[in-house]
């Protein structure tokens, strides 16, 4: 995939998704933690509202990948819950720790995420978006922290449909035991 994005070079192009394929290529490769900021940079400006490409970069942000600490992707959420915040209030932060509780040998405990951060970024995008895929992903982050009430709350008074994949496991029925 590299040799064809080197062979049609567009050093002027404004295309999103090439962008984000450049991203990708670099996180794949034997890329630089530089290389990985230059290419998630050129990405984020053409998409800055792009969640999705937010949450795979805290995922990168890690030590295990790129990140030199815990600090690197505690800053990084905050950059993008100020960059985004007319649109999403604090949810970017929400959003980017959200995935974590998916990674093994991952805990809350090894991170800088702020409980409180994470709660109200939630509740933003619930006001903004609402659905039973994100309220999954509220629950299964707070499970994640180790707040049992919040979890049962959301259990109790807004979750009616458990979507999979928002929870931890390799099959469907672990994934399916894991929110039950």
């Amino acid at each position: 995939a590299q040799a064809v994005l080197l062979a049609h070079p567009e050093p002027e192009s404004q295309c999103p998704l090439r962008a984000r394929a450049q991203y990708e290529l670099v996180a794949a490769g034997p890329g630089t933690g530089n290389s990985l900021k230059n290419a998630f940079e050129q990405a984020w400006q053409l998409d800055p509202y792009n969640l999705a490409l937010c949450e795979r970069h805290g995922v990168f942000l890690l030590p295990r990948w790129f990140g030199r600490d815990a600090r690197n992707l505690e800053t990084f959420a905050g950059q993008a819950a100020a960059r985004t915040e007319d649109r999403f209030g604090m949810g970017a932060y929400a959003f980017i720790y959200s995935f974590h509780p998916l990674i093994g040998s991952h805990d809350a405990e090894d991170t800088l995420c702020d409980a409180e951060l994470l709660r109200r970024g939630f509740e933003d995008l619930i006001a903004r978006f609402d659905g039973q895929s994100l309220l999954n992903r509220y629950a299964t982050t707070m499970d994640w922290i180790g707040d049992d009430e919040s979890v049962y709350r959301l259990f109790h008074e807004k979750i009616r449909v458990i979507t999979r994949d928002t929870w931890s496991g390799d099959t469907p029925a672990e994934q399916m035991e894991d929110a039950l």
